[in-house]
């Protein structure tokens, strides 16, 4: 049984993942630094919370593009 995607996925930036992870690296060292009041580090936290959320969702989305071109060209005879 072939793995097949949703076909209503969410359109992302072309820096979509790149930009969320550099974020989340700042938010990592924020969060390690443990300078800020106990407050704003929580909403900081919140915020890769959802951060790391959409990523996963961005991540799911290539995963099925990627099942989509492989069942695309698994199912042709590619002649050489």
């Amino acid at each position: 049984m072939k793995k097949t995607r949703n076909t209503e996925s969410k359109k992302f930036s072309p820096n979509f993942f790149a930009e969320k992870t550099e974020r989340l690296q700042i938010i990592c060292d924020i969060l390690r630094a443990n300078e800020k009041p106990l407050d704003e580090l929580i909403n900081i936290y919140e915020e890769g919370m959802i951060i790391s959320k959409e990523c996963q969702e961005y991540l799911n989305t290539m995963e099925g593009k990627i099942i989509d071109i492989t069942n695309k060209y698994s199912q042709e005879t590619i002649e050489i």
